[in-house]
């Protein structure tokens, strides 16, 4: 090996101007070190993806949360409910009355918003059982009169919402029981 070519002098006059021994012949604090202020070709194209995608999730994610926090509303002790669906809870049932007469009845409960409509069917067989109790207590008299039968309908709404309970706060899930049909027979 010839002096020349030990020094470097010879390596860069070849025309292929070799990369690796031009990075050997600056100096050694130079070779692997890289420009801060340059950064890889690909590293904006990065950093806009990741924006997007952040931005999506957040948007997303808040619009989640909107939606729940719709649905979760609490109500107070007392406030007022707004109504949901008007739901049969049976065509006719027939029941004896307290001095043994007749009384065939077809009832609706007015639902609030909060009110689940299966949580109501699957409480159905407690609902039917209610109504009979209650009919049980008045006599056949007592419910010839318009306030009679007020009075067993206040009796069924305080049943149906003990036996449902309330939900979101204080809201109760029916908020009125309508006939829909009553005949009475003596």
């Amino acid at each position: 090996m010839s002096i020349r070519a030990a020094s470097g002098q010879g390596l860069l006059d070849s025309p292929t101007k070799n990369k690796a021994a031009k990075q050997l012949l600056k100096a050694p604090d130079q070779a692997n070190v890289q420009d801060p202020t340059q950064r890889p070709k690909g590293s904006k194209k990065k950093l806009i993806l990741i924006i997007i995608i952040v931005a999506v999730l957040l948007i997303g994610g808040g619009d989640f949360y909107l939606k729940s926090k719709a649905k979760s509303i609490t109500y107070r002790q007392g406030e007022a409910v707004p109504l949901g669906k008007l739901v049969p809870l049976t065509t006719s049932l027939t029941v004896n009355t307290a001095d043994g007469d007749v009384v065939e009845v077809g009832i609706s409960l007015q639902l609030t918003v909060v009110a689940n409509p299966k949580t109501i069917l699957a409480d159905h067989p407690l609902l039917l059982n209610a109504t009979i109790a209650d009919i049980d207590k008045w006599s056949y008299t007592s419910l010839l009169t318009s306030v009679g039968r007020a009075g067993l309908q206040s009796d069924l709404l305080e049943s149906y919402q003990g036996i449902l309970g309330e939900v979101h706060g204080a809201a109760e899930q029916v908020s009125a029981v309508y006939f829909t049909t009553f005949v009475q027979q003596q």
